[in-house]
């Protein structure tokens, strides 16, 4: 009798565990689901706009280019660029001599030319007219060194659009 007792005891058990096994499955197929339903969307954008927003660089207008923007992003230095950019310079400067990417060398040099371009669009006396020649001469020197650099880097392909800018900075900012 005791055997039977405990027989259906076990029953019962194991049926309120499948039960709450299935309901346990069936909540986490839900939330599963429900984290794919995520919004994503498209947006049709004309082949003009698109080359125009690619070739947004410093030289051409007052903004930096989308290869500078995620060595930026990287460090997260967006909004601090916006306050400080010669804070930001400084420490770009620490991180290249850190950090063995070229692109840091090609951020240097364009932040350092668009610095340059605000500063002497900014000038109003005497004694700043000499302030942004340092900024184009650390433009030329890091355009220098991602175009040519040292041994350790690997030399940038000559069909990625950062090499023609460089070669730009380079040149108009020893000009």
């Amino acid at each position: 009798m005791e055997r039977r007792v405990e027989l259906k005891y076990r029953q019962k058990i194991i049926k309120g565990n499948g039960r709450k096994s299935i309901a346990l499955l069936i909540v986490f197929c839900l939330l599963f689901l429900s984290g794919c339903a995520a919004k994503v969307g498209v947006k049709e954008v004309g082949s003009r706009r698109l080359y125009s927003s690619i070739n947004i660089n410093s030289l051409a207008e007052d903004e930096y280019s989308l290869y500078s923007r995620a060595v930026l992003n990287r460090y997260n230095l967006v909004k601090d660029f916006k306050k400080s950019p010669v804070k930001v310079l400084a420490f770009l400067q620490q991180q290249a001599l850190d950090d063995y990417r070229s692109d840091v060398l090609f951020a240097l040099a364009e932040l350092n030319f668009l610095t340059a371009s605000r500063l002497k669009k900014s000038v109003d006396s005497g004694g700043q007219k000499q302030a942004h020649r340092s900024y184009y001469l650390s433009s030329s020197i890091f355009a220098y060194f991602y175009l040519f650099g040292e041994k350790w880097l690997d030399p940038p392909d000559p069909y990625d659009r950062r090499f023609r800018m460089a070669c730009d900075l380079y040149n108009t900012a020893l000009a």
